[in-house]
């Protein structure tokens, strides 16, 4: 029996978990201390001779009531070096999404205040096209009133010709 496994057995702040190193792969047994609280489907940082720094990241399978040590096993028990947190990482990709979608409302607002901007400025100051539009853009309009801007009889016609009277004559 290896020193190693001794140790194991005698050790009782662990227990063995089962980790993938990829989806359907093999389960590889690894040593975890109890206080990690490691669960199923867990992501876990584990040593890896093919990691490019000789860890890598696997998927906690099972998770062993107690220490499930094979004394005979020809290898050495590894332990994991910790469990992935994503919540600090879900947390930035959050705000992240907040402040663009913040960033994309501001680019809308701008967009319309500079099309309204050189609407406006594509009509003649005083004109009844430029004062049609400013009443568009602020005030409420009854369909009478757009009914008017369509048929050239604007709500602001303020035509200086007063309305012809037949006085009989």
């Amino acid at each position: 029996m290896k020193a190693s496994h001794i140790l194991s057995l005698i050790q009782n702040d662990y227990t063995t978990v089962g980790v993938a190193y990829k989806e359907g792969g093999n389960i590889y047994t690894f040593k975890a201390l109890k206080a990690d609280n490691i669960i199923p489907g867990d992501l876990v940082i584990i040593p890896s001779s093919f990691g490019d720094w000789g860890y890598t990241i696997g998927r906690v399978s099972t998770v062993d009531e107690t220490a499930e040590i094979d004394t005979n096993a020809p290898f050495t028990y590894k332990w994991l070096v910790g469990k992935v947190d994503l919540t600090r990482y879900a947390g930035i990709l959050e705000v992240e999404k907040r402040f663009e979608r913040h960033i994309l409302n501001m680019q809308k607002q701008n967009t319309r205040r500079q099309m309204q901007e050189q609407i406006l400025a594509s009509y003649p100051e005083g004109s009844k096209e430029r004062r049609d539009f400013e009443l568009l853009l602020n005030s409420p309009m009854s369909l009478e009133q757009i009914e008017r801007m369509l048929s050239n009889d604007g709500p602001n016609d303020t035509s200086d010709t007063p309305p012809t009277t037949n006085t009989g004559g």
